[in-house]
């Protein structure tokens, strides 16, 4: 829309340059002080994991500072560009306006319509008729000067706009019409971008950039889900196409020992793939499931919720541990998580708050080791070493953090939100929640080998809020690989895993989540935020009667070494 000429007059370009020098200051003033933090903090004698974790944090927070100067430069250089751009468009619209208006006489709207103003009987038609024709071709020629000025004005708006949209809202480069793609934001960042869209523009993106908007952390639950679910539903035409053509071309013959296999190892990787692809498409075929994350990766990458996560009163966050892939896993543990959902909205009914919904996430967007000897992706040396050294942990760590902080960022009614950790799983929400900012409110971590901390306050979660269930005959439990035995550590509320008559008791490392067990019972009250449904107990196994030096002593043996304080530390 054109601007008026009313408007232009009180428009100062020239005020767009003290502006643009004002962001670009506070953006090299920021990162100056962030550097000052990180060379202080490399240069501290503080070890341990907290100190590794700070390190960590501060070298992050380095990378931001660093991008956010460079975008405020950005900003910079366009606000003075724009300034320089609407200034001359601005002058030249109202040197038009005034030279149609004051030169020549000629009537001017503020909307900037020129027209001939009335003329008098000049004492004859033909002088009459000429003055007036000569007065409307004028009043036409300065319209279209004047309507060519102003279009000018509001391009260089616009452009000045467009400039600004992508550098000043955590989203950069190439988008669709004026959308332009997130790229490097935050998940709080994320949702204001999302938030700041047209519904048009949100239905374009979801239409024609589903990729954009999948995985991105902080984007409501019902849109990655949209999302997800088509570029899904296009990976498998795509896979079907290829495996179609490959028939077609002959390259390929079935094994004679066993029909319907394929001995060429481009159509057994894309078949591989696409018993994946089921194994996603069966696990969301039941009502009310959610597709939050999809990579398509050398092992796909998933996270399905059970429930709607933007809808829901509490919502549980499930890590798995070691062996669990999304083909053999992911529809298993949706249905256990519809379990729990149960099980907690009955003893929120219970309670009398019946009204409350639950909904839970089993996430499996990190690669988590594999002892397979089948697995055709890994080896099992490889799932050792990771193992030893908990790479797994670490690196999903962050990606598991950045999800609960996008949950909370897409839920600004304050969602009760607990992270849920098994066995290896444990490990890597545990140094999730050593991360700041994650927005979860309780965490229960089951058959655990460590939380790769010694100091549950670590876990930035406040007293009382931090759960351990160990079962007996669960030696993973005992392991203390990655840290302490979380079931020894101070500060933690043990949850018992025996049977009571109406509930069964659990032994091992795999029947926590076995419905009708005690322990089921107690991660749903925690889910649903109702401690006092808890029933408490150390269950110890015989790794909890060992002397602590003994356990250290075993855990060097088998991990080679691994300190308690740097959780993927060796020697």
């Amino acid at each position: 829309m054109r601007p008026t000429l009313s408007r232009l007059r009180t428009w100062d370009p020239a005020a767009l340059t003290g502006h643009a020098d004002a962001v670009a200051a506070t953006g090299r003033a920021h990162l100056a002080a962030v550097v000052a933090v990180h060379a202080r903090t490399r240069a501290t004698a503080w070890t341990g994991v907290a100190a590794e974790a700070a390190l960590d944090r501060v070298a992050r927070e380095l990378r931001s500072a660093t991008a956010v100067s460079g975008t405020m430069d950005d900003v910079a250089v366009a606000l003075r560009t724009g300034a320089a751009a609407i200034g001359a468009a601005r002058s030249a619209a109202l040197a038009v306006a005034g030279e149609a208006s004051e030169g020549m006489g000629l009537r001017v709207t503020d909307s900037g319509r020129v027209s001939a103003p009335p003329v008098p009987w000049l004492g004859g038609v033909l002088a009459t008729a000429l003055v007036r024709a000569l007065l409307s071709d004028a009043a036409r020629t300065q319209q279209a000067r004047l309507a060519v000025a102003l279009d000018a004005v509001d391009e260089a708006d616009r452009a000045l706009a467009a400039a600004l949209t992508p550098a000043g809202a955590d989203l950069p480069s190439k988008g669709t019409g004026t959308v332009a793609q997130p790229r490097g934001g935050t998940p709080e960042g994320n949702f204001r971008w999302w938030a700041a869209l047209t519904p048009a523009e949100q239905r374009a993106v979801v239409t024609d950039h589903p990729e954009w908007i999948g995985n991105l952390d902080g984007i409501p639950a019902h849109v990655r889900d949209e999302a997800n679910r088509a570029r899904l539903a296009a990976d498998r035409r795509d896979l079907e196409e290829r495996i179609g053509e490959i028939r077609a071309a002959g390259r390929y013959r079935e094994s004679l020992g066993s029909a319907g296999s394929w001995d060429r190892a481009e159509v057994r990787a894309d078949r591989d793939r696409l018993a994946e692809i089921d194994a996603v498409a069966q696990s969301i075929s039941v009502p009310g499931r959610q597709l939050l994350v999809y990579r398509d990766e050398p092992r796909i990458r998933a996270a399905v919720a059970v429930g709607d996560v933007d809808t829901a009163d509490h919502v549980a966050v499930f890590t798995p541990g070691v062996n669990s892939t999304v083909g053999d896993d992911l529809g298993r543990y949706a249905d256990t998580m519809t379990n729990l959902g149960r099980d907690a909205e009955g003893q929120l009914a219970a309670a009398g708050r019946g009204d409350e919904k639950v909904a839970s996430v089993v996430w499996m967007d990190y690669h988590a080791p594999q002892l397979n000897p089948d697995d055709p992706v890994g080896s099992v040396r490889d799932a050792v070493r990771d193992l030893g050294a908990g790479r797994a942990a670490t690196t999903g760590a962050g990606a598991l953090a950045s999800f609960y902080r996008g949950v909370a960022a897409s839920r600004p009614d304050c969602v009760h939100l607990t992270a849920l950790g098994h066995s290896y799983g444990s490990t890597t929400t545990g140094l999730a929640l050593q991360r700041t900012g994650t927005g979860v409110d309780d965490a229960v971590f089951f058959g655990s080998p460590g939380l790769g901390t010694d100091d549950v306050r670590d876990l930035g979660l406040p007293p009382g809020h931090v759960f351990v269930a160990e079962a007996p005959g669960d030696p993973i439990a005992d392991l203390a690989a990655y840290g302490a035995d979380p079931n020894r550590l101070p500060g933690v509320t043990t949850l018992s895993t025996a049977g009571d008559g109406s509930r069964s008791g659990s032994t091992g490392h795999s029947a926590y989540l076995d419905e009708g067990s005690t322990s089921m019972h107690n991660l749903a009250a925690v889910v649903a935020g109702l401690p006092d449904r808890i029933v408490a107990g150390g269950d110890a196994g015989i790794g909890d009667r060992v002397p602590v030096p003994v356990l250290g002593d075993l855990r060097e043996r088998i991990f080679g070494g691994v300190d308690r304080d740097r959780p993927g530390g060796g020697r």
